[in-house]
């Protein structure tokens, strides 16, 4: 769906005609963007957990490769005169409909998530028992025993979540619904149940996913960050336009080609480093979007094209480099079958806070601030949200420091 609504969009763009046209073209290119989501949920159901920061970072740096080479042709066939604008969205449309030939040929998933699950259940069961599957009988003794003592869901989630036994996470209460497999034939039996399952799997996917102290920290950190680099993207060529004049247009494709590179190379390099992040991480993400907030700053004072280009550079590589890290430890601690949908949601919640900054910053019943000052109020944005993490990561580490000296 994402390369055919790409296809189609591209398709309408050069071929289509007036306003209506345009409109539908707007239609098909949300749905391009919203599907992207799937790229990513995709790799990770065919990957094992622990390979998750790997193949994040080689998927980041596969879109980044793609846009260097869209930049780096660009700017090419434009300088020498081989191609004009139009030719490119030509040259656009064989790219995607090469696209939609390649994920023709992917393999298909084995089941659909929510219509035709083979077996429901919880997501903390699966994952223990696919970390200890040589613990799964000791783990049936437990459950009997527990289920004497009869706790709720929550309770036992917060056990895990405080250290309990995982090696006896089967102990989840058998009259929960997702506690125990099922097959879906019978679940859906009757036709007016199948709506009633899918609705219900949904929300307990989102529920467990956003329960979790850990998934929600980070899930909010990455909605947060996409929204200020979003926004950044969006005005920093009218700050360049401002600082340097029309004539800065002519290099705007050689610092997209060098940001793309560069940003792909430290994505693959961050993916092969190996770390404590449930302990570390929220200290790293939040020095970096710190470090991203002064960059903000600096470019909104500078009259320095140089130092403006460098500045795009840097902050979108520590913005790559922080989604490998959010998005990874995200995925290892979701249930494989919520990937889409807490993904998708960390995108919708992204957009709805661009669209409230845009609104306030720049919007005609906002402020309306020039864009020197915008820049300003997007390097605050980034150096509270990074403040905020830090103070946090030295809690968590100190936590953890806490537990390490209890138990030695």
């Amino acid at each position: 769906m994402n390369a055919l609504s790409g296809v189609i969009s591209q398709g309408i763009l050069i071929w289509g005609r007036g306003l209506r046209a345009m409109q539908v073209m707007e239609i098909f290119y949300a749905t391009m963007t919203a599907c992207e989501v799937a790229y990513y949920t995709y790799i990770y159901a065919k990957v094992d957990k622990n390979h998750y920061q790997t193949v994040t970072s080689h998927m980041r740096a596969a879109a980044l490769t793609g846009r260097f080479t869209s930049a780096t042709t660009s700017q090419i066939m434009l300088s020498l005169g081989i191609l004009t604008i139009a030719d490119l969205n030509h040259l656009t449309f064989v790219g995607m409909c090469c696209a939609l030939l390649c994920a023709l040929t992917l393999p298909s998933m084995d089941y659909s998530l929510y219509f035709h699950r083979k077996t429901v259940q919880h997501p903390i069961e699966q994952k223990v028992v696919a970390e200890h599957p040589q613990n799964k009988e000791n783990c049936s003794e437990e459950s009997s025993r527990l289920n004497q003592n009869h706790n709720s869901y929550t309770n036992t989630h917060s056990e895990l979540e405080n250290g309990g036994d995982s090696q006896c996470a089967k102990k989840i209460l058998p009259d929960f619904p997702t506690s125990v497999q099922k097959d879906d034939t019978a679940l859906a039996a009757a036709p007016t149940s199948k709506w009633k399952q899918v609705v219900q799997l949904l929300w307990m996917d989102f529920r467990d996913a956003y329960t979790n102290p850990y998934v929600f920290k980070m899930c909010v950190f990455i909605s947060l960050a996409t929204c200020g680099y979003n926004q950044m993207m969006t005005y920093v060529q009218i700050l360049w336009v401002k600082i340097g004049g029309k004539q800065q247009e002519a290099f705007n494709g050689g610092v997209e080609a060098i940001y793309t590179i560069i940003s792909a190379v430290s994505a693959l390099a961050f993916g092969q480093v190996k770390g404590d992040w449930s302990r570390y991480g929220e200290a790293v993400i939040g020095l970096l979007s710190v470090l991203q907030g002064a960059l903000l700053l600096l470019s909104s004072f500078t009259d320095s094209m140089v130092i403006a280009y460098t500045v795009y550079v840097v902050f979108g590589m520590l913005y790559n480099v922080m989604m490998v890290l959010t998005n990874s430890e995200v995925a290892r601690h979701l249930n494989q079958d919520s990937y889409a949908l807490i993904f998708g949601m960390n995108s919708f919640v992204a957009l709805i806070l661009q669209t409230i900054l845009t609104f306030a910053v720049a919007g005609l019943g906002g402020l309306t601030i020039p864009i020197r000052h915008q820049f300003v109020v997007y390097g605050g944005y980034f150096a509270v949200l990074g403040g905020v993490y830090t103070i946090k990561s030295c809690f968590t580490m100190w936590s953890y420091y806490h537990l390490d000296h209890l138990l030695s």
